[in-house]
């Protein structure tokens, strides 16, 4: 193939709230290899592996050591993705049955 491809979805991804790992990793993949546009909310900056230990008397907890990082070295855990264009659900939008963001306008919007 002589040109470059290009993702069939265009530049807008939406980024809801809630996306975590796996969507937050492609988000990052996305960020480094294309000039898509994220549009939602943040994301919940949880992408890592985890570990799970179990301590005497039955106390069993989790926690990640891996360092998950932006293409430049910018902080993703804790943080999440940061939208390009920030969206909030409305309540007309909610109770209409669209998701977060089909229903969701621009801070400040109208």
């Amino acid at each position: 193939m002589d040109r470059p491809l290009e993702p069939p979805w265009g530049t807008r991804l939406p980024r809801p709230a809630r996306a975590i790992s796996q969507a937050e990793h492609t988000g990052l993949m996305l960020e480094a290899t294309t000039d898509t546009v994220f549009v939602g909310s943040p994301t919940s900056g949880t992408n890592g592996d985890i570990t799970r230990a179990l301590l005497p008397g039955g106390v069993v907890f989790t926690f990640t050591g891996q360092a998950v990082l932006h293409g430049d070295g910018r902080q993703l855990q804790k943080k999440g993705l940061e939208p390009h264009v920030k969206v909030r659900p409305t309540l007309a939008g909610l109770q209409a049955g669209l998701g977060r963001a089909a229903g969701a306008r621009p801070p400040g919007a109208a």
